[in-house]
């Protein structure tokens, strides 16, 4: 158990921020191909698996400094899982050429992210 936060806790929370950044991302891209479903479909993932932090709050101001290796272990979990299950729900719920665009928006997400990753 660690009592204060070192490098790899920064390391792991710029992981979860880049999760919630792509989740966002996905959604704003996804909007534009379905309009409100992606809305929709965004909202039942939060309702189901939790509202994402807010990516600009620092991590000592957010973490359980009481259980660091647990939150981050969590929130890991839960921002993976709920960008997983908002990508499957839009793949679920499109076909023909709108799939296409969907797919399309995602993986054009993914590629900004990416890139600006380095």
């Amino acid at each position: 158990m660690s009592a204060f936060l070192g490098h790899i806790h920064y390391w792991l929370y710029r992981k979860i921020q880049l999760l919630v950044e792509r989740e966002n991302l996905i959604l704003e891209k996804t909007s534009k191909v379905v309009d409100d479903l992606a809305e929709e479909l965004h909202s039942i993932s939060v309702d189901t698996y939790g509202e994402p932090i807010n990516p600009s709050i620092p991590l000592e101001n957010i973490i359980d400094h009481g259980n660091i290796h647990g939150w981050l272990a969590n929130q890991i979990n839960i921002a993976s899982v709920r960008e997983a299950a908002f990508i499957k729900d839009m793949l679920d719920t499109n076909s023909g050429d709108e799939a296409v665009h969907v797919v399309t928006a995602i993986l054009d997400a993914f590629a900004v992210q990416g890139q600006a990753c380095g």
